[in-house]
Protein backbone atom coordinates (compact mmCIF):
# COMPACT_ATOMS: atom_id res chain seq x y z
CA UNK A 1 0.00 0.00 0.00
CA UNK A 2 2.91 2.17 -0.99
CA UNK A 3 2.15 6.13 -2.08
CA UNK A 4 -1.46 5.77 -1.89
CA UNK A 5 -1.76 8.87 -0.24
CA UNK A 6 -3.41 6.97 3.07
CA UNK A 7 -3.63 9.80 5.94
CA UNK A 8 -4.68 9.71 9.45
CA UNK A 9 -4.57 6.49 11.85
CA UNK A 10 -4.38 2.93 10.23
CA UNK A 11 -7.53 1.30 11.03
CA UNK A 12 -7.52 -0.88 14.15
CA UNK A 13 -9.37 -3.83 12.06
CA UNK A 14 -5.73 -4.13 10.60
CA UNK A 15 -5.30 -6.72 13.34
CA UNK A 16 -7.61 -8.97 12.19
CA UNK A 17 -5.62 -10.09 8.96
CA UNK A 18 -3.97 -12.84 11.08
CA UNK A 19 -2.47 -14.46 7.84
CA UNK A 20 -0.46 -11.35 6.68
CA UNK A 21 3.33 -11.65 6.47
CA UNK A 22 4.36 -8.69 4.90
CA UNK A 23 2.94 -5.05 5.02
CA UNK A 24 4.25 -1.85 3.39
CA UNK A 25 3.27 1.43 4.19
CA UNK A 26 5.58 3.52 2.96
CA UNK A 27 5.05 6.60 1.95
CA UNK A 28 1.50 8.10 2.67
CA UNK A 29 0.98 10.34 5.37
CA UNK A 30 0.13 7.73 8.95
CA UNK A 31 -0.11 9.89 11.97
CA UNK A 32 -0.66 6.66 14.36
CA UNK A 33 -0.10 3.32 13.86
CA UNK A 34 -2.62 0.99 16.36
CA UNK A 35 -1.54 -1.36 18.76
CA UNK A 36 -3.20 -4.20 17.13
CA UNK A 37 -0.98 -4.15 14.41
CA UNK A 38 1.36 -5.88 16.91
CA UNK A 39 -1.41 -8.89 17.16
CA UNK A 40 -0.36 -10.13 13.75
CA UNK A 41 2.14 -13.02 14.71
CA UNK A 42 2.92 -14.12 11.73
CA UNK A 43 4.36 -10.74 10.36
CA UNK A 44 7.86 -10.41 9.17
CA UNK A 45 8.17 -7.45 7.33
CA UNK A 46 6.93 -4.21 8.20
CA UNK A 47 7.84 -0.92 6.03
CA UNK A 48 6.80 2.17 7.72
CA UNK A 49 9.07 4.82 6.47
CA UNK A 50 8.15 8.38 5.31
CA UNK A 51 4.99 8.99 7.23
CA UNK A 52 4.04 11.21 10.14
CA UNK A 53 4.31 8.83 13.00
CA UNK A 54 5.43 10.70 16.11
CA UNK A 55 5.46 7.40 17.97
CA UNK A 56 5.10 3.25 17.98
CA UNK A 57 3.14 1.33 19.67
CA UNK A 58 5.42 0.02 22.78
CA UNK A 59 4.10 -3.54 21.89
CA UNK A 60 5.32 -3.24 18.38
CA UNK A 61 8.54 -3.83 19.88
CA UNK A 62 7.36 -7.69 21.01
CA UNK A 63 7.05 -8.62 17.76
CA UNK A 64 9.84 -11.22 17.70
CA UNK A 65 9.30 -12.72 14.56
CA UNK A 66 10.36 -9.31 12.52
CA UNK A 67 13.13 -9.98 10.47
CA UNK A 68 12.63 -5.92 8.36
CA UNK A 69 11.56 -3.35 10.18
CA UNK A 70 11.72 0.25 8.25
CA UNK A 71 10.46 3.34 10.67
CA UNK A 72 12.87 5.99 9.02
CA UNK A 73 12.29 9.50 7.75
CA UNK A 74 9.13 9.49 10.35
CA UNK A 75 8.38 12.64 12.75
CA UNK A 76 9.49 10.07 16.18
CA UNK A 77 10.08 11.65 19.26
CA UNK A 78 11.79 10.17 22.75
CA UNK A 79 14.73 7.55 22.72
CA UNK A 80 14.58 3.81 21.24
CA UNK A 81 13.30 1.30 23.99
CA UNK A 82 15.17 -1.05 25.03
CA UNK A 83 13.15 -3.72 24.50
CA UNK A 84 13.95 -3.47 20.77
CA UNK A 85 16.82 -5.92 22.00
CA UNK A 86 14.59 -8.79 21.63
CA UNK A 87 13.62 -7.98 18.75
CA UNK A 88 16.46 -10.73 17.20
CA UNK A 89 15.16 -11.43 13.84
CA UNK A 90 15.91 -8.33 12.07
Amino acid sequence: MDTNQLNGALPTSIGFSKFLSQLSLYSNSLSEIPAELCSLTLLIHLNLSKNLLKSIPTALWEMTNLQFLSISDNALEGTVPSQISKMVNL
